[in-house]
C-alpha cells in the first residue's frame, strides 16, 4: 500500500492560518477565495458525490446504464479483510472507493489500481492515519473528505493532500455545492454549519450556535438537513446569509434515526413513517404517505416526476406531485438506496443487482454476483457501467 506525501503549499499554509504576504503587505483572507457559485457542474459519464448531486436526488439524467443482463467486465479487491467499501464516486476515467481508513483510485477501463492512500500528510499532523467519516465528493480536480475531526481536499490524480480544515467534529455528511463545501464544525449542540471555499480551504461563513443543521442536501439557495441539537427536526439555512430560515419537527420514533432526504421541484422528500413532502421555502407539508414504522430511513430518490423508495423488501414509486402510489414491486433482499437513470431504477440485492423499469416497475434484469459476500455500497452508474461493492471487492457491470 502506497503512502502519499506532499510538500506544504501556500494553499495548505493558508488553510491552517499562516497567511501570506506580498511585498511585506498582509493580504486579506478573502483575496484567496473563489466566487461562491451555488451550482455544481456534473460532467457526463461521472458520478461525483453521494446520491449523484447536491440535491441528493440519486438521479443521473442522460446516463445509459445497462437495461439487459450485464456482464461483470472486471472486479478488483481494493481493501483489506477487516475493511469494507463504504462509498463510491466516479469520473470518466477513475472510480474512487472509500473505506473507513483508505481511499483507492481504480481505472474505469481495466479495474487496475492507480493509487491508494491511508495517510494525508499535512503541516500539523504529518502521517496522521486517515479516518473517513464522510465523502468522498469529486470535482474541480479534487476529492473532498470528512475525516476524523477534519475536512480534507485531496488531489484526484495522486491522492496527495491539498489543504486541511480543522472541524473538531465527526461529520457524517459533507456537501459540495459549486465552489463551496458545507460541513459541521465544533462540538455537540454548539456546533456550527460552516461554508468553506474548496480552492483555498478558507471559511466563508458559519452559522450562530444552535442555528446549525447537518448538511444533507441543497437546492435553490437552501442547505437542508437535520437540526443539530437532536430535536428530530428538519431545518433550512440560506447560503447567502448563513441564517437558518425555518425549522419543523417530523414524526420519528427512533431517536438515533438520521433523515435521508432528496429535493426536486422545490420539494423535500424525507422521513421514516410517514414519508413527508415538504415545501423547500418554509418547511410546510405538501403531502404525506403512510409508510414505515419510524425506525429506519426510507432513503427516497427522485427524477422530479416520481419518488422511489424501498421498505419492507419492496420498491414503491409515488407520484411526486400528489404522493399517490404508482406501483409497488416486492423484491426480497434489498440492501441499499436505489439509483435512478432515465427509465431504469437499479437496486442492490444481498447477492447481486436488479434493474426495474422506472415507469412500470417491471423487472428488466436480475444478475447474481458469484461469491459476492455482503453488499456494502449503493450502486452508482457512470458511462455505460454500473459499479457496486461487496465487502472489499469492487465490481464493474456493463452491457453484453
Amino acid at each position: 500500500m502506497s503512502r502519499n506525501r506532499s510538500p506544504v503549499t501556500r494553499r495548505q499554509a493558508l488553510a491552517v492560518g499562516i497567511g501570506a504576504t506580498i511585498g511585506g503587505v498582509m493580504l486579506p483572507r478573502r483575496w484567496f477565495e473563489s466566487a461562491p457559485k451555488h451550482t455544481t457542474q456534473i460532467d457526463p459519464g461521472s458520478w461525483p458525490m453521494e446520491r449523484y448531486d447536491p440535491a441528493r436526488t440519486g438521479y443521473a439524467p442522460g446516463t445509459d446504464g445497462p437495461i439487459q443482463t450485464p456482464d461483470i467486465s472486471w472486479q478488483a479487491t481494493v481493501a483489506d479483510e477487516d475493511e469494507y467499501l463504504s462509498q463510491l464516486v466516479c469520473s470518466k476515467e477513475t472510480v474512487y472507493a472509500a473505506t473507513e481508513h483508505t481511499l483507492t483510485a481504480v481505472a474505469v477501463a481495466t479495474g487496475k489500481r492507480r493509487w491508494q492512500t491511508e495517510h494525508f500528510g499535512t503541516i500539523l499532523d504529518y502521517d496522521k492515519p486517515l479516518v473517513i467519516r464522510a465523502g468522498p465528493s469529486l470535482g474541480d480536480g479534487q476529492l473532498l473528505l470528512g475525516s476524523d475531526q477534519d475536512l480534507y481536499a485531496v488531489d484526484q490524480t495522486d491522492g496527495s493532500a491539498q489543504w486541511k480544515y480543522e472541524l473538531r467534529s465527526n461529520n457524517k455528511s459533507i456537501l459540495r455545492v459549486g465552489r463551496t463545501v458545507y460541513a459541521v464544525s465544533g462540538v455537540g449542540n454548539d456546533g456550527s454549519l460552516t461554508a468553506i471555499d474548496i480552492h483555498s480551504g478558507l471559511k466563508r461563513w458559519e452559522t450562530e450556535p444552535r442555528q446549525a443543521i447537518h448538511p444533507y442536501a441543497y437546492a435553490q439557495e437552501h442547505v437542508v438537513g437535520e437540526v443539530i441539537d437532536h430535536t428530530q427536526s428538519i431545518g433550512a439555512v440560506d447560503v447567502s446569509t448563513g441564517m437558518r430560515v425555518w425549522e419543523r419537527a417530523i414524526g420519528i420514533s427512533n431517536y438515533y434515526y438520521q433523515p435521508s432526504l432528496c429535493i426536486t421541484n422545490e420539494t423535500i422528500y424525507c422521513g421514516a413513517g410517514p414519508l413527508y413532502a415538504l415545501n423547500l421555502t418554509d418547511g410546510s407539508t405538501r403531502w404525506t404517505y403512510p409508510l414505515g414504522t419510524g425506525e429506519t430511513a426510507l432513503n427516497p430518490v427522485s427524477d422530479g416526476s416520481a419518488v422511489y423508495l424501498v421498505s419492507d423488501d419492496s420498491v414503491r414509486a409515488l407520484d411526486a406531485e400528489s404522493g399517490e402510489l404508482r406501483w409497488r414491486v416486492d423484491l426480497p433482499g434489498i440492501e441499499s438506496i436505489p439509483t435512478l437513470t432515465d427509465g431504469t431504477l437499479y437496486v442492490a440485492l444481498e447477492d447481486g443487482l436488479a434493474a426495474l423499469d422506472s415507469t412500470t416497475g417491471n423487472e428488466r434484469f436480475r444478475v447474481t454476483v458469484p461469491d459476492s459476500g455482503t453488499v456494502s455500497t449503493s450502486p452508482i452508474v457512470a458511462g455505460d457501467a454500473v459499479y457496486l461493492a461487496f465487502d472489499q471487492t469492487l465490481y464493474a457491470l456493463t452491457a453484453q
